[in-house]
């Protein structure tokens, strides 16, 4: 998701939805493969958060879903294919940040469940993969006062949270990693320095970003001088550091292989596991049979480019006509195309660039619905294909015939393609509840 001249892999949400363990395990193999290659040592994966807030701005399609036990086990694959190449996985976002409306990037969240809640739902993945021996665990920048009332404390800085839920009562021994100090949960309470203190007296191994180095080192200078940590606190600390370098080998071979390295990022194999994860992923709202295209039939493209990869994929089965639409349309264009669908009997809708409009109607504006919705009302067969978020059916009644690609690209495009004209089945699951 960082380098985006490597391969890009799906989304969690995505990996869920093809339902296949061995497959996440393989992709994350592959991941961590291409990781030491480049000199990667720890990959900050997987996110283990169960996204139970559809509004949530931060996790969404990083997470693997809405089910406790289905992303414990897609975790579980994940982190172990990491592992098995050789990188440190790191389940986050601990104690879990997947009940929240806000972006700990531009402020501190706050999570309002309960202790039980938090302890029978959000902690359970963590629970499960600290059992299946994840290497790290990195700490959330939250407020959540059922486990710690003190306020304008990230979860981050608390000691009740750190070493007292996470490291004595469910375990942990790994290494304990903030998330980025940079951001503004730590930032808009905290000055650098104190903040860096904070996370070291709060039990963590590795401060991630500290804003200000120096300031971060003259306050825990500071601390070790008045007694508030002692050395043998802060040796212990970069003993752990140490131990963990020299499993991965570190003082015996820090330098890659520039020649290796691409030829591990080149890898046909996993481009082809690549595609079969997104090919699998799609799936249908509901049990439907899909339509004959013929003649009488049309699509309807919403956004993405000219000529997309599935309007290509479809015109070499078939030559239907597809018509174009912004994403945002003007009127003309609307009316132009409406024209043109009234002589069809079935009309395809494929919604692509959802991910750049995500704030409003998960992407879909009010213009293409109400158009999608006048078209129904001619008694008309439409299939609606979604290339974004599956949360997006909440804007479409339940009797609608609705395929979902989950992701935006060239892959998901030609797979979509290749189900509408019949030459593949959707046998995805859908990894969320929808309301």
């Amino acid at each position: 998701m960082r380098l985006y001249d490597t391969i890009r892999f799906p989304h969690n949400l995505t990996l869920a939805a093809q339902g296949n363990l061995e497959v996440i395990y393989e992709i994350a193999y592959e991941i961590g493969k291409q990781c030491k290659a480049m000199g990667v040592h720890i990959n900050f994966a997987p996110v283990v958060d169960i996204n139970t807030n559809p509004e949530n701005p931060i996790i969404g399609d990083r997470s693997f879903g809405d089910n406790k036990e289905h992303v414990a086990a897609c975790g579980v694959a994940f982190a172990q294919g990491l592992q098995d190449a050789g990188i440190l996985a790191c389940a986050k976002h601990f104690p879990g940040h997947g009940d929240t409306t806000q972006n700990s990037h531009l402020e501190l969240p706050k999570v309002l469940r309960s202790k039980e809640e938090i302890f029978d739902e959000d902690l359970y993945p963590f629970k499960v993969l600290i059992d299946a021996g994840v290497a790290c665990i990195m700490n959330a920048h939250l407020q959540v006062p059922a486990l710690d009332k003190t306020r304008n404390q990230p979860t981050s800085l608390s000691k009740k949270v750190v070493t007292e839920l996470l490291q004595e009562q469910l375990g942990f021994q790994g290494l304990v990693i903030t998330d980025g100090m940079g951001m503004k949960a730590v930032t808009k309470h905290h000055k650098p320095g104190e903040a860096a203190l904070k996370a070291l007296q709060a039990g963590n191994d590795i401060i991630l970003c500290p804003v200000d180095v120096p300031a971060a080192v003259e306050c825990i200078e500071q601390a070790l001088l008045n007694g508030s940590i002692t050395h043998k606190k802060l040796d212990g600390h970069v003993l752990k550091i140490l131990q963990v370098k020299e499993q991965l080998l570190l003082h015996e071979q820090r330098f890659v292989n520039k020649e290796h390295t691409l030829q591990a990022l080149k890898n046909p194999d996993a481009l082809a596991l690549k595609k079969e994860a997104y090919q699998n992923a799609i799936a249908i709202n509901q049990n439907f049979n899909l339509p004959t295209l013929d003649e009488s039939t049309a699509i309807v493209q919403v956004g993405g480019y000219l000529p997309s990869a599935f309007e290509k994929t479809i015109r070499t089965y078939h030559k239907i006509p597809t018509y174009h639409l912004s994403s945002e349309p003007q009127k003309e264009n609307l009316e132009f195309v409406e024209k043109k669908l009234d002589e069809k009997k079935v009309v395809v809708f494929s919604i692509f660039g959802m991910e750049k409009n995500f704030a409003t109607n998960y992407g879909v504006a009010d213009h293409i619905l109400q158009l999608i919705h006048r078209v129904q009302k001619q008694n008309k067969e439409v299939v609606i294909i979604l290339f974004g978020t599956p949360y997006a059916l909440e804007l479409f009644e339940n009797q609608q015939k609705i395929i979902l690609a989950y992701e935006d690209n060239e892959d998901t495009q030609e797979a979509a393609a290749e189900i509408i004209v019949g030459k593949r089945k959707p046998i995805g699951i859908l990894p969320v509840k929808i309301n």
